[in-house]
């Protein structure tokens, strides 16, 4: 440890700026004093090619410049919730199930979803054996791809990495990695994912709103849905105006049902009498 000397003039100096800080949204002061979270399952060669690896399902700026201004499993800090999901039980009560009712995101006193909730006996027997399972399969999915990369999956280019991930014998790897990514992406922060509320905000998603909720003009307001450019939908364009009545939608979609039974049930009837 090292002694460190704090002057009365930068004593001063630093509560004038920690008055300041109060004026500045709570988020904007968490993110600019954020710390990198310390791994407790992975090691660091093991936190990078998950990394990479969950980059590569769902890219950010960093890993395409197609994705310029879109985050990823690298900006949403992926490696860090599924690196928490696996030590789960490292916490008491353990990080399982996030509890509530609600965070400090909308006007909550303080933030309750960050006191997990205690597990049930039944809860913890079944979670242990599922999250050692899955320790199992992370030690052995890394291995795997350091393997058919020849020795370091994190040294080979990223279209080499794109080959390996999409090949037959990584297929169960990257269905667990592309599962987690996506939780990681879009969970509540507490989990550890959604760093900076980066997979909500891409999305265009508001989050927990509870205990503010909407108010009167927001739910009042139209909320316009379109189609993208160059996209054909896969349902008439009338059913995806919103300005239709709910009944005319209801009714079209009745119609499309009836049509569906109807050239359905013969073939049904022919495949029933052949079994």
């Amino acid at each position: 440890m090292e002694r460190v000397t704090l002057t009365r003039r930068a004593f001063v100096g630093s509560a004038g700026f920690l008055l300041l800080l109060r004026r500045f949204p709570r988020p904007l002061v968490e993110a600019a004093f954020a710390q990198p979270q310390p791994l407790r399952f992975f090691d660091e060669h093991g936190a990078a090619v998950v990394t990479e690896a969950t980059a590569r399902l769902i890219p950010g700026p960093e890993d395409d410049p197609d994705e310029a201004g879109h985050p990823g499993a690298r900006e949403a800090g992926v490696v860090h919730y599924i690196d928490l999901m696996l030590t789960a039980f490292d916490d008491d009560p353990p990080l399982i199930y996030a509890g509530g009712a609600w965070s400090d995101r909308r006007g909550g006193a303080e933030n309750e979803m960050a006191k997990f909730v205690p597990l049930a006996p039944w809860e913890e027997r079944a979670w242990r054996r599922k999250l050692s399972r899955l320790r199992r399969r992370y030690r052995a999915g890394i291995v795997a791809l350091d393997r058919a990369a020849g020795g370091d999956f994190t040294a080979i280019p990223p279209e080499r990495r794109d080959t390996i991930l999409a090949s037959k014998a990584q297929a169960a790897f990257r269905r667990l990695l592309f599962e987690h990514s996506i939780e990681g992406m879009y969970a509540v922060p507490e989990y550890g994912g959604n760093r900076g509320l980066v997979g909500w905000t891409e999305i265009g998603y508001a989050g927990d709103v509870a205990p503010t909720g909407w108010p009167d003009e927001a739910m009042a307001a139209p909320v316009a849905d379109p189609a993208p450019p160059g996209v054909e939908l896969p349902f008439p364009a009338r059913v995806s105006d919103e300005r239709k009545p709910v009944r005319e939608l209801q009714s079209h979609s009745i119609r499309e049902l009836q049509a569906f039974l109807d050239a359905a049930m013969p073939l049904l009837a022919r495949g029933r009498r052949r079994a």
